[in-house]
């Protein structure tokens, strides 16, 4: 918290980075911390989110974003004061999703889903609509209590700005992201904030950086630096904006999160939906890693290493058999 927020907002959150309940005055005080210069609709819409779904800005749920306005040359616009012009925009990320539907409903992934979808599933869906310069991604989810199955078919364009792309985010990553959105409220409508960009929150972070830009603007002229994160760009001086440091200048060298797929030749399997189904099964990696060796004969220390030798024909048999034993586990209860 002190890299990402500073010491002063830390000292201030640090009481609730693990707090169960998040009541109205929990919410405004972490999102006036975090995001007091975002405009107070924006700020209001954030804290009712934050209480109506039980959603923790300080576990990586919600966010604040505030994009800096360019004019239509794509020079960055400031004010009078030679501060930046920003627009802002609230998003939750793909775990608080899941984590919504999750509370209520016990669900399962199923044809190695979220993955890109395949031609002959964009032609079935989308027939001649389908964009040509876009990515899809296709999430096809089943409900083990009551069978009902939903998907989810979304794209994105091959050339879009996305977030994070320095950081390894993808085109295809974004179009999966929002095929599976789509599928969960397919499957569980009213289960999440509607009409909220949903995102990849170990790509989040790309928002800390400094971008140099050359403009001609009278009001702000010369060298100007962006803000990061939302926060001002510091005193403003005749002429020039100050530059501020950055995240990722300041602080140490951080581990990259663990991905959110295992990607082997020709298949991907969800993370997520191996750690919940162990979970179910009460299997532990070494239980896991035993069936994985035993049934397809390949070799290995850990289950993601396991898994990574498969053929894409015992990926699918893999999927398949937990889902069985998921499906058996629960018609027990």
């Amino acid at each position: 918290m002190v890299q990402k927020y500073g010491p002063e907002k830390t000292r201030k959150l640090v009481k609730y980075a693990g707090t169960g309940a998040i009541t109205k005055a929990i919410a405004t005080e972490i999102v006036e911390t975090l995001w007091g210069e975002a405009p107070p609709i924006e700020k209001t819409k954030a804290i009712l989110t934050c209480q109506t779904y039980q959603l923790n800005p300080l576990m990586r749920h919600i966010y604040l974003i505030g994009y800096k306005r360019r004019d239509r040359s794509g020079k960055y616009i400031v004010d009078d004061q030679g501060n930046f012009v920003q627009d802002w925009s609230m998003q939750i990320g793909i775990g608080a999703t899941r984590l919504l539907a999750q509370r209520k409903h016990n669900y399962s992934y199923l044809d190695l889903t979220p993955r890109k979808a395949t031609q002959e599933e964009i032609d079935k869906i989308l027939g001649d609509t389908a964009d040509p310069g876009s990515i899809y991604g296709f999430c096809h989810i089943k409900d083990l209590d009551t069978g009902a199955e939903a998907f989810g078919l979304r794209g994105i364009e091959k050339n879009a700005s996305i977030k994070g792309q320095e950081k390894g985010n993808t085109h295809l990553n974004m179009a999966c992201i929002r095929s599976e959105r789509l599928a969960l409220d397919r499957q569980y409508p009213g289960e999440m904030p509607p009409n909220v960009e949903v995102v990849d929150e170990r790509y989040i972070d790309a928002e800390y950086k400094v971008v140099e830009v050359k403009t001609d603007d009278t009001r702000g002229g010369g060298e100007v630096t962006p803000s990061i994160g939302g926060e001002k760009s510091g005193e403003a001086a005749p002429r020039k904006a100050r530059a501020q440091a950055t995240k990722a200048e300041t602080a140490p060298t951080e581990e990259k999160p663990p991905e959110g797929v295992i990607e082997g030749e020709g298949f991907t399997i969800n993370l997520d939906w191996l750690k919940e189904s162990q979970k179910t099964l009460k299997w532990p990696d070494d239980t896991m890693l035993t069936f994985i060796i035993s049934q397809y004969k390949v070799s290995g220390t850990s289950v993601t290493g396991a898994l990574n030798k498969l053929t894409r024909e015992q990926a699918e048999d893999f999927t398949n058999q937990i889902n069985k034993r998921l499906e058996k586990q629960t018609s027990l209860f």
